[in-house]
């Protein structure tokens, strides 16, 4: 008997997410056609749909803003020594640089991406208010900022903290509704 859920088969974003009919009932109650949403639970499921749609539709290149570092190769400069160039009457030096094969010739390389300050803002509020799932949310953040953004080639154990976030966002809302 397996005990985990199967995270390649079992996604929201497959419409088999853990609570997937109450997820999009709650979504369709809450959650406005565009804008935030009224009430805290109605935030977090906005919050929370937003970084999985962009996770799984884009590979999350919308939350994040890339930073250029310099090229550490050729320090800045594009171009290093030709270690083939041999000086002739003709010469007029172009030959004596090529390219840095490092960064392509443009003395800068993608550095570490950073969040956008739309996604900051959705995981300051899913912080906040779910204080016991700021260990997902901090996997979010690195699977938005860390070295495999960009990847739609998906392991699907990445999208793990996704979909538990969902889970637990969704089992926010049913408790803040219980109390109406």
């Amino acid at each position: 008997m397996r005990l985990f859920l199967d995270y390649e088969n079992k996604t929201y974003w497959g419409s088999k997410g853990k609570y997937q009919k109450t997820y999009e009932l709650l979504f369709d109650k809450l959650v406005p056609v565009q804008d935030c949403a009224v009430t805290i639970e109605g935030e977090l499921l906005r919050c929370a749909t937003n970084l999985m749609y962009d996770y799984y539709n884009n590979g999350s290149c919308n939350m994040a803003d890339g930073v250029e570092t310099q090229c550490d190769y050729c320090n800045g400069s594009g171009s290093l020594d030709n270690e083939d160039y041999v000086p002739d009457d003709e010469d007029n030096d172009e030959d004596m640089f090529v390219d840095c094969d490092w960064c392509d010739g443009y003395g800068y390389t993608d550095g570490r991406r950073k969040l956008s300050d739309r996604a900051k803002q959705m995981v300051k509020t899913l912080k906040e208010y779910l204080p016991e799932h700021s260990h997902l949310v901090s996997q979010v953040v690195e699977s938005i900022t860390g070295d495999k953004h960009y990847n739609y080639d998906y392991n699907h154990e990445d999208n793990k903290p996704y979909e538990l976030l969902m889970d637990g966002v969704v089992e926010f809302a049913i408790n803040k509704q219980k109390e109406v």
